[in-house]
């Protein structure tokens, strides 16, 4: 795991959204915050989702989700996933943290220490290898949305 620090904060100056699961997955993945796709102001979250679902899909990667559960580490690539619930600065938004097979294990708001209270839910990565019709996979010019359907 890399320790990736949200660049967008929910308290910050910024009308951006905060990008803690951005930060969260890219310190999974061990990458850059910016090699993410990022939810920005006025986008709707299930627009955010979807493309962000898609882009980890085209990397080979799906998410698996579960309220109750963590994953077995053998049905991950990688040694850590994501945990989101309640956070310490909102009532208005969820908060994304890291977990490993140990537990919390990295915060990416500054300073923070992870969430009020258990995990909502964990969410991870299993390899899924793409199956698109890349006919049906296309940018729609100048809004940054991408769509695809997967067959």
């Amino acid at each position: 795991m890399r320790k990736v620090k949200q660049t967008s904060l929910i308290d910050g100056p910024s009308e951006d959204p905060g990008d803690c699961l951005r930060s969260a997955w890219a310190s999974v993945l061990e990458c850059r915050a910016e090699d993410l796709p990022k939810w920005t102001s006025g986008q709707p979250w299930k627009i955010y989702w979807r493309n962000f679902q898609l882009f980890l899909l085209l990397k080979g990667y799906k998410i698996k989700r579960s309220r109750t559960a963590r994953p077995l580490p053998f049905k991950t690539p990688f040694d850590s996933f994501t945990a989101v619930g309640s956070s310490p600065r909102t009532n208005a938004a969820k908060h994304v943290v890291v977990y490993d097979w140990n537990g919390f294990a990295w915060d990416p708001y500054p300073g923070a220490n992870g969430l009020v209270g258990e995990p909502h839910l964990y969410e991870w990565l299993v390899k899924k290898d793409p199956d698109f019709d890349s006919t049906l996979l296309h940018k729609n010019a100048g809004t940054g949305i991408f769509y695809g359907r997967v067959m």
